[in-house]
């Protein structure tokens, strides 16, 4: 393969956008081109890239071939919050949409959430019809491995730390703690606009 092929076919994955998206600050341009965030470290896209293209590239080559607009986020080039409040639901988010390949019934709800939960809160059609799946789901026994941010005390700090954890519970726990956090996070995020508007 050439490298024009090879960088070609890295920008196409790269632009997927289970792999990136898109800045919602639409001004944010790098070489002619809206810059989009990476949603994983590259070191997990690189494997990622090998196993869906079967293109075996080294990891250095992979990074060298990363397209100049596509770059790793600041928690505040989001426009939304990045606190644990809203990570924990979108991280269980996604692992619903990994699962789904395993686990058929989980396709209606997998449809339902789509590649991000932040997009979904204002729609409160959506989060009521999100909140009556999982709601169904909790009889579901099957086990699930999932990674969650936790805040726990360190000799090192008097305060607590965020740190991520990997939880495995059944199903139906899983889905009472992604209803909650998904309530929680759409408060969160109401009270935000609130302040928003009010600020202006």
């Amino acid at each position: 393969m050439s490298s024009r092929e090879l960088t070609e076919a890295i920008e196409k994955f790269l632009n997927d956008d289970e792999n990136t998206r898109l800045t919602p600050d639409k001004n944010k341009i790098i070489d002619g081109k809206q810059v989009r965030f990476l949603l994983s470290h590259l070191i997990n896209l690189h494997q990622k890239f090998i196993l869906n293209t079967n293109i075996d590239s080294s990891y250095s080559t992979f990074t060298k071939h990363v397209p100049s607009y596509i770059v790793s986020p600041k928690p505040d080039n989001w426009g939304t919050c990045l606190c644990i409040t809203c990570l924990n639901p979108q991280i269980k988010a996604e692992r619903i949409n990994q699962l789904k390949h395993k686990h058929s019934i989980l396709s209606g709800l997998s449809s339902l959430i789509g590649n991000d939960l932040i997009l979904v809160a204002s729609d409160d059609k959506k989060v009521e019809d999100i909140l009556k799946k999982l709601n169904l789901l909790k009889a579901e026994s099957f086990m699930v491995t999932y990674v969650e941010w936790v805040q726990i005390k360190s000799h090192r700090s008097s305060g607590l730390i965020s740190t991520k954890k990997t939880m495995t519970n059944e199903f139906g726990v899983f889905c009472s703690k992604l209803s909650d956090e998904i309530a929680v996070s759409i408060s969160k995020e109401k009270q935000n606009e609130v302040e928003r508007i009010c600020c202006h």
